[in-house]
């Protein structure tokens, strides 16, 4: 083996090789265990966040839930209002017309009485 004018690799020399190898992997091993919990706390994080939308979310739901129905009896309640206006109206309306017809009665009697007053004056007078 002398010939080549190479040596053969020692015992040493594997044991150096063996050592360095397992150096970077050791390196290489710790920026995994590092880049593993980097995406754990964010995971976690996210996690946090949709949980809190979660309840953001619920939240909202019954707020609207409850707009909702307070529109709902609102609606209703104006509703009802608006019937009971237009029955007054009309109760109003058909007031206001028996009384124009009682005003125009009233009107027609004076006439009346108002001619037959002129006609026995002129009687009275001819």
């Amino acid at each position: 083996g002398e010939s080549r004018g190479r040596t053969a690799p020692t015992t040493e020399d594997r044991l150096q090789d063996r050592l360095s190898g397992e150096k970077m992997m050791r390196k290489e091993l710790l920026s995994l265990k590092q880049d593993n919990q980097e995406k754990e706390d964010k995971l976690k994080h996210l996690s946090e966040m949709i949980r809190d939308l979660q309840g953001q979310n619920i939240d909202l739901k019954t707020s609207l839930d409850n707009r909702t129905k307070n529109l709902e009896k609102r609606n209703f309640q104006a509703s009802e209002e608006n019937m009971v206006l237009k029955e007054r109206i009309s109760k109003t309306e058909i007031r206001r017309c028996r009384d124009n017809e009682g005003y125009m009665s009233d009107i027609k009697t004076l006439r009346q009485k108002i001619s037959s007053l002129e006609s026995k004056i002129l009687a009275l007078t001819s």
